[in-house]
């Protein structure tokens, strides 16, 4: 099965070498998948959202295993969950929400995801919190 998308005068090819293995060719990357992939995330930057948010989001649900495609932000909080079972409507998720990832069955808060980033709104939330434990 290949499948040609043409998407913003980019044009990506999904393809299959054999059941088990995808192909995503995208931009000039190459992205193979040795077995069928249930979630997909993706860390945005300014100089991928654009692309992460519209020509690799259309060609990866165009994937027939994948349940979620995740976009967590690096530059501020925040985690948007696309889910098949939702029709590709996002979810956001900000501090303080736990974020479900069902495809996996696991779940973790935006606190966990973010835990190690050194961003303005996670650096607020630490010295937000530390100020409430010491009250």
């Amino acid at each position: 099965m290949n499948q040609t998308l043409s998407l913003e005068n980019k044009v990506l090819t999904l393809f299959r070498l054999k059941a088990s293995t995808i192909i995503v060719y995208s931009l000039k990357r190459l992205f193979e998948y040795e077995a069928p992939p249930l979630i997909i995330v993706e860390v945005l930057s300014k100089s991928t959202r654009k692309i992460d948010h519209s020509v690799k989001r259309d060609a990866y649900v165009q994937i027939p295993s994948l349940e979620e495609y995740v976009l967590i932000e690096q530059d501020f909080v925040h985690v948007e969950v696309a889910r098949r079972s939702d029709g590709w409507k996002s979810t956001h998720y900000f501090l303080g929400d736990d974020v479900p990832f069902t495809a996996i069955d696991l779940t973790l808060s935006v606190e966990e995801i973010y835990e190690r980033v050194d961003n303005e709104d996670m650096n607020a939330w630490v010295i937000e919190k530390a100020d409430a434990e010491t009250r």
